[in-house]
């Protein structure tokens, strides 16, 4: 069953949650942030330490936003998203589906995925084959000197191996903690079903990475004064019930730390 009616979405909402992250870093404009390792609410999670070939995430797993579970034939959405910034930018809402840890970043070889954990279930068809899955590099603490460009071999939602992608944003000498650089996709790729290999152009000579796959799932675009997305605005947005939700954001302008808030409301039907 699904919500097929503007009046179902109204009628079937559950109470709302809230996310609220803040960062002492001071994070570039125009680089996104990932702020689950950030304090706030939910608690901060833990640096990935699942090693090279990953962990699967969930909901049940630590720095998830929390929400409703679904009744048993029943499916959820998202009807309504309130969201501030302390400055203008872009908040992310995104499904992180799998991380790994212990990529260095002084290697310039390829660094090698042998056999990644199980990705969940949980792409744009609700299948692991990778349709609507991306993957991006977050920085484990702050990186070192260097600006390397970053390829990423994977494995398409064709099952086609050996394609490689680099990374969308420019890499910055002395990447701040929380840092996220997003791959884009081969040719007409509609996604990652696996990760193979991360090769670095150049050392990064200090610090530590994770690379990990997700799935957008909202995007506000946000000013200083909040941004609010709802059923009357738009339609509805499914979420997975065991997505692992988090927050992802880029600022606009200036170099500032920065928190971010949001809530969220979900219809079950």
């Amino acid at each position: 069953m699904a919500l097929t009616t503007f009046q179902q979405a109204i009628d079937k909402q559950l109470p709302p949650v809230q996310a609220v992250k803040t960062t002492a870093n001071s994070l570039t404009a125009g680089r996104n942030a990932l702020t689950r390792r950030f304090a706030g609410l939910p608690v901060a999670a833990a640096a990935p330490s699942a090693g090279l070939n990953g962990v699967a995430l969930d909901r049940n797993s630590l720095g998830a936003i929390p929400m409703p579970s679904a009744v048993q034939g029943q499916s959820l959405a998202i009807v309504r998203a309130r969201a501030s910034l302390a400055e203008d930018g872009v908040l992310w809402l995104i499904d992180k589906l799998w991380e790994n840890s212990g990529l260095s970043t002084t290697v310039t070889t390829p660094q090698l995925i042998d056999a990644p954990a199980t990705v969940p279930t949980r792409d744009d068809d609700g299948t692991n084959m990778g349709r609507g899955v991306f993957a991006a590099i977050e920085c484990i603490g702050n990186t070192g000197a260097g600006t390397p460009t970053i390829t990423l071999g994977y494995t398409n939602e064709a099952g086609v191996t050996g394609r490689t992608a680099t990374n969308i944003e420019a890499t910055l000498a002395t990447s701040r903690d929380g840092q996220v650089y997003r791959f884009g996709l081969q040719d007409n790729d509609k996604g990652v079903r696996v990760p193979e290999s991360v090769t670095l152009s150049a050392t990064w000579t200090s610090g530590a990475l994770s690379l990990f796959l997700y799935r957008p799932i909202l995007m506000l675009d946000i000013s200083s004064t909040a941004k609010q997305f709802d059923v009357l605005s738009g339609s509805t947005v499914p979420v997975h019930d065991d997505a692992h939700l988090s927050l992802m954001y880029s600022k606009v302008t200036g170099t500032n730390a920065q928190g971010a808030s949001l809530e969220l409301s979900f219809a079950q039907g």
